[in-house]
């Protein structure tokens, strides 16, 4: 069995999934959610992957797809625990957000308040500047390519990796993404509280969120609920060996189930860690010393945790991580009582924060497509272009259980894009279609880059998306067919 067949096969007999009740639009939400991520695992060739899916603090839908361990075929569950690479940050930016509010901590003080034993650049930098990543400490360097095969038993004894190196840009001048500066920010957190970092993060965040699960990826301690790491190459999977993240707890070593991760999320916005108003302090765009937002693609950077909006224009806020062994995202949605978290165990080229929105959506959408009059089932041909060359294909809608779904098949440049990251090489993908706004449908499509959003205009008989920030898809629909 190949590798394509093998992910397939895991799809559709590893699906392990729970929710908070039984109404008609939850089982609608989940039919759709499992279609989707069926399609998606196949599309990414990804091993293993596990969503889960909080509204107003109650659990709506938590699901493991794939497999955890290939060799001896065993299959991603709803506890298996993934790494969170960069979501970890998050739990440092809370647990300095916690500080802040209690006045434990002057987030605006020179990092040397807190570290006396840093180099004087200490003085010229903050804990704001750190979470922000405008301190001008480095990312992983060439030097740094070796890493994770040293075990450092404190957060001190890691900061000796970076902490003579030359600063990218004065702090508050400029904006480079750093997990060693969030190494940094956890021995300054450890200054103000005088705990250990992961003492502090379980004592005043994990344990009153009822996840104390979550905790370091530590090699020095077995832990069989974890899942085994792979890196995806030539349409087939590898595992890598193990990693020492003691580098950076902070940064990038914590490690956990989906649910946890989901609820973490809720309980960050719903009060149970830290106060609506510090809250709003987390999500208020950082600026330069110049004034300028702090930011990239379509978001923004608060303390520590990235702010933008869904496609339905809903604020959200969340954090990506990336690593060899995994691809995360925590994300949630502050004003509308959502939280969403999405964990692979293997790297992959996407828009996972897209994928999350687009996921939450499905228990969000105002205007859910639950009935068989509301589907335009048939197949609808189009041609169109794709970043600026031409590309065509086809979208075939039926009423199944009780979800409009189907799939789209793609020719031409899109295609040829896709297909660049589609692992077997498919150029059909699956496709719900999810709501209705005015006169537009938007259809949820679980592509090698994740589950993006397409607008389907149907009085203009149009087709229309971006992928990334500027590539453009418009297509007109040229024929429609009986179903």
């Amino acid at each position: 069995m190949n590798m394509h067949q093998l992910f397939t096969a895991a799809a559709s007999a590893a699906i392990l999934s729970s929710c908070a009740s039984a109404s008609a639009k939850d089982e609608w939400s989940i039919t759709a959610g499992e279609y989707l991520v069926e399609g998606l695992l196949d599309a990414n060739g990804v091993p293993g992957m596990s969503f889960a899916v909080e509204v107003d603090g109650e659990q709506q839908w938590n699901i493991g797809i794939g497999l955890r361990d290939i060799e001896a075929n065993v299959p991603v569950t709803t506890e298996t625990q993934f790494r969170f690479a960069s979501v970890s940050k998050t739990f440092a930016a809370t647990a300095a957000a916690k500080l802040y509010e209690e006045g434990m901590l002057d987030i605006d003080a020179p990092v040397t308040d807190y570290v006396p034993d840093y180099p004087p650049t200490g003085r010229d930098m903050t804990a704001r500047q750190l979470a922000a990543h405008m301190s001008g400490i480095p990312h992983y360097q060439a030097e740094d390519a070796g890493r994770g095969i040293v075990h450092f038993d404190s957060v001190a004894d890691a900061l000796d990796i970076f902490k003579d190196r030359a600063l990218l840009f004065p702090p508050g001048e400029g904006y480079n993404y750093s997990s060693y500066g969030y190494t940094l920010l956890s021995a300054v957190i450890e200054g103000a509280s005088g705990k250990q970092y992961l003492d502090y993060v379980h004592d005043v965040l994990l344990a009153p969120a009822g996840v104390d699960e979550i905790g370091p990826e530590d090699v020095t301690v077995e832990n069989s609920a974890l899942t085994k790491m792979y890196e995806v190459s030539g349409g087939g999977a590898y595992e890598l060996s193990a990693h020492d993240y003691s580098y950076s707890w902070g940064g990038a070593g914590m490690r956990g189930t989906a649910s946890d991760l989901a609820a973490f999320g809720s309980a960050v916005f719903n009060g149970e860690l830290i106060a609506r108003d510090t809250l709003e302090f987390v999500l208020t765009p950082t600026l330069t010393a110049a004034g300028e937002t702090v930011g990239r693609y379509d978001y923004r950077v608060g303390f520590g945790w990235r702010i933008g909006a869904d496609y339905a224009g809903r604020r959200i806020a969340h954090h990506a991580g990336v690593t060899p062994g995994a691809r995360s995202v925590a994300l949630i949605y502050p004003d509308d009582g959502a939280s969403v978290a999405v964990l692979s165990n293997a790297r992959w080229t996407s828009q996972i924060e897209r994928t999350a929105y687009m996921i939450a959506s499905l228990f969000l959408s105002g205007s859910p497509i639950q009935s068989p009059g509301a589907c335009p089932a048939g197949a609808k041909f189009f041609s169109g272009v794709f970043d600026g060359a031409e590309t065509s294909g086809s979208v075939r809608l039926d009423y199944i259980d009780g979800v409009c779904r189907g799939v789209l098949t793609l020719s031409g440049a899109f295609a040829d894009y896709l297909g660049e990251y589609a692992p077997n090489g498919g150029r059909d993908f699956r496709v719900v279609a999810l709501e209705r706004r005015e006169d537009k449908m938007i259809l949820a499509v679980a592509t090698p880059l994740g589950v993006i959003d397409v607008t389907y205009d149907e009085k203009e008989e149009k087709l229309s998306t971006v992928i990334g920030s500027s590539r453009r898809f418009e297509a007109q629909v040229q024929v429609l067919t009986s179903p």
